[in-house]
């Protein structure tokens, strides 16, 4: 099953863009270890600034509870993906 994660997720954020960033948090933070660690994909830079941009946004939009749990996770892996991105 996690074989599928990866290109699915890849799928989600490079074809559906920021749009999709709460989405892709449910799946990669609420479905156990495995589905995270196979969530990850090395993310151009420019998409992974647009999706922390996009966290950025709904968060000072006044995001709470648990949506606003799952975007400062999201804030911390996109701030990764950021660091880490290929150009």
């Amino acid at each position: 099953m996690n074989g599928c994660v990866t290109p699915l997720a890849r799928e989600l954020l490079t074809r559906g863009g920021p749009e999709y960033v709460e989405d892709y948090l449910r799946g990669k933070l609420g479905r156990g270890m495995d589905a995270h660690c196979a969530a990850y994909f090395l993310c151009p830079r420019l998409l992974a600034e647009q999706l922390l941009a996009e966290v950025e946004r709904r968060l000072a939009a006044g995001a709470e509870g648990n949506r606003k749990a799952l975007l400062e996770s999201g804030r911390e892996i996109f701030r990764e993906w950021v660091e880490d991105a290929r150009d």
